[in-house]
């Protein structure tokens, strides 16, 4: 009686949630460009992050840009500090982590100078956030862990607290309900103590982590209680959360009325706020309720919203086998929903290509038959027409083998290059799980899985870029883009793989280096071309990434020292029907497929790739790209 109560309250508070919160947002704005003292304008910011990051990430991230620019003209590092600490926090919200990221490296480092030992674990428990938006649990879940000890040695209590929501956060997501739930009552008893602060957060946490256990009853009271808290401090971000955990509790009970309710209340707040990982949860939940009342097409809408949005967030490369896990399920999710709704139209794909050439031989004969009744004087002429049709079908054909081919070869990589190594993982778990290997021995087999896991998943990457590829299914949004950033994000990216081999990488790139391609794809190219040259390098080898002006555009080097290629392996390269693969210097092994998505994707974006290499001296990969749109 009492949560039927509490849903009839929170039903007709909704629709003056969001005007409450707009007003409130509008005022500070207000009041900050009215503010003429510089540091009084910052501190009055500082002061009000907290709304705005809950209601509006956008103009926080607007605002603090500003105010980071009056601090920066001050010379003012410590606001300088703070400021771009909440600019981190404001890019994460919305789903933009690379610029999350390069904002709180400049905070570490800007910290660092000022030998603010807080201002550091701070920013790495952001950076934890990051990789936790990305999928990468377990890297999260280490720099929560490094920050919780830090503040629980200096009793910095609500550090501590947030560091427990965070280490819940990351263990719920990653399907681990139970250490969830233990690092949540941790954050409870503490929030309670500093009053009650950031409880709703906790109440949502408890709420998904009961979700998981399949205790529904839990889970709908923990995020009513956190409803009750959310609401009447107007935090948009939890309420929209809390929300969709009572969908998903709605849904698993088939009540259908109730999940499509709090599903677009959710979402209507998620895109009021543009919170991504609302929005991406709400996209997923809207997709199984319409799976399950039969609504397959409008199912498949949200699917594709729901993968989209998340591959859109996953800029990064996520070294996480749970993640790799996840990405595999959504395929089988979309594959089933498909299956579902276009079972027919899949046996017609399937004889399209055999249909053509059959349509178009009947269409030749008929052409022909029809100029010789009619007029002997043009059979020269129609033979010509012949001739040219059956070269077209022949091309067709000779496509139609190739994509077969690299079917077959997709195929061949999934069923073997993929399953292989989950297989060993799942068998090495069973053994620890049945008490057949001892911890000390699985500990020394982690580095091997590890190295396993992060193979996989550069293999479903590469997978995923090249069927998106080959579907026609990438939009190309060419602007100018900062080759320098760009670089800096793979030295980052692969930095736990260059200390395991011992290789260095020099960005040799001129600060605010520009070119005009699409950020994501050359993004793709960077990495695998980075990922490529590491395979290859021994110990103490370099990696070198350069640029020089050519004519009209820009050309882009990556360079190593490592075992470079033989003559008989660079005429393989770059061909679809011969993908071949080699073994790295520490048998990592691959697919084939990184330098033929490279290559397509430079030449997508009106740009040309070469190779240059010696064996057992180096290999130099150049590509092209254009300064600007003409």
């Amino acid at each position: 009686m009492k949560i039927c109560l509490l849903f009839c309250f929170f039903f007709f508070l909704t629709y003056s949630i969001s005007f409450s919160q707009i007003g409130k947002v509008d005022s500070v704005i207000n009041l900050y460009q009215k503010c003429k003292v510089d540091t009084a304008k910052i501190d009055f910011l500082l002061k009000n992050a907290e709304l705005l990051i809950d209601a509006d990430s956008k103009k926080l991230i607007y605002y603090g840009e500003d105010a980071l620019k009056i601090a920066q003209k001050l010379d003012d590092k410590k606001r300088q500090e703070y400021l771009m600490r909440l600019i981190s926090q404001g890019y994460q919200q919305i789903g933009k982590i690379a610029e999350a990221i390069d904002y709180i490296n400049e905070n570490i480092k800007l910290a660092a100078l000022l030998n603010d030992q807080n201002g550091i674990a701070v920013a790495k428990m952001n950076l934890g956030v990051c990789y936790n938006q990305l999928g990468n649990f377990s890297l999260a879940i280490e720099y929560y862990k490094n920050c919780l000890a830090y503040f629980s040695k200096r009793n910095e209590t609500i550090y501590v607290c947030e560091c427990y929501i965070a280490l819940s956060d990351s263990y719920f997501k990653s399907n681990n309900p139970d250490k969830s739930l233990f690092y949540i009552a941790r954050a409870e008893k503490v929030s309670l103590r500093k009053n009650n602060y950031l409880l709703d957060y906790v109440y949502t946490n408890f709420a998904e982590s009961y979700f998981l256990k399949n205790d529904f009853k839990l889970a709908k009271e923990y995020a009513l209680k956190g409803i009750a808290i959310s609401q009447p401090a107007d935090n948009l971000y939890a309420l929209s959360a809390e929300y969709l955990v009572i969908a998903k509790v709605s849904l698993a009970l088939n009540d259908f009325s109730n999940a499509t309710l709090f599903t677009k209340k959710g979402l209507k707040l998620a895109e009021e706020t543009d919170f991504k990982e609302n929005l991406i949860n709400a996209y997923d939940i809207f997709s199984q309720l319409l799976e399950k009342e039969k609504k397959y097409a409008e199912a498949l809408k949200y699917k594709s919203l729901y993968i989209n949005s998340k591959l859109k967030v996953q800029t990064s490369v996520n070294n996480n086998i749970s993640q790799a896990y996840e990405n595999l399920k959504n395929d089988e999710e979309l594959a089933e929903i498909k299956a579902k709704n276009l079972k027919k139209d899949a046996a017609i794909k399937s004889e399209r290509f055999l249909i053509i050439i059959i349509t178009l031989t009947l269409l030749m004969v008929i052409c022909i038959a029809a100029l010789i009744y009619y007029s002997g004087k043009k059979i020269k002429q129609s033979n010509q027409e012949l001739i040219e049709k059956n070269e077209k079908i022949s091309s067709q054909a000779e496509h139609i083998v190739e994509l077969n081919r690299l079917k077959d070869r997709l195929l061949s990589i999934v069923s073997h290059d993929l399953r292989s190594p989950l297989n060993n993982l799942k068998g090495m778990l069973d053994l620890v799980i049945n008490g057949h290997l001892t911890q000390d021995r699985f500990q020394t087999i982690i580095p091997q899985l590890n190295k396993g896991v992060y193979a996989t998943l550069d293999l479903l990457e590469n997978l995923l870029q090249w069927s998106k590829s080959q579907m026609k299914g990438f939009i190309v949004s060419p602007k100018k883009i900062d080759l320098y950033a760009l670089a800096e994000i793979q030295l980052n990216l692969f930095e736990k793989q260059l200390e395991e081999k011992f290789v260095t990488i020099k960005n040799n790139i001129p600060v605010n280096t520009m070119a005009f391609a699409d950020k994501d794809m050359i993004d793709v190219v960077f990495r695998n071309l980075v990922a490529n040259a590491i395979k290859f390098c021994k110990a103490n080898d370099v990696i070198t990434i350069a640029s020089s002006l050519k004519d009209n555009c820009i050309e882009i080097s990556v360079a190593d020292t490592g075992t470079g290629i033989t003559e008989a392996n660079m005429k393989k390269i770059f061909h679809v029907e011969n993908t071949f693969t080699t073994i790295g210097t520490n048998n990592e092994k691959g697919t084939g497929l990184g330098l033929l998505l490279c290559k397509e994707f430079v030449e997508t974006n009106k740009g040309c790739i070469r190779i240059e290499s010696k064996e057992n001296i180096g290999t130099q990969i150049y590509f092209t790209l254009p300064i600007s749109n003409s």
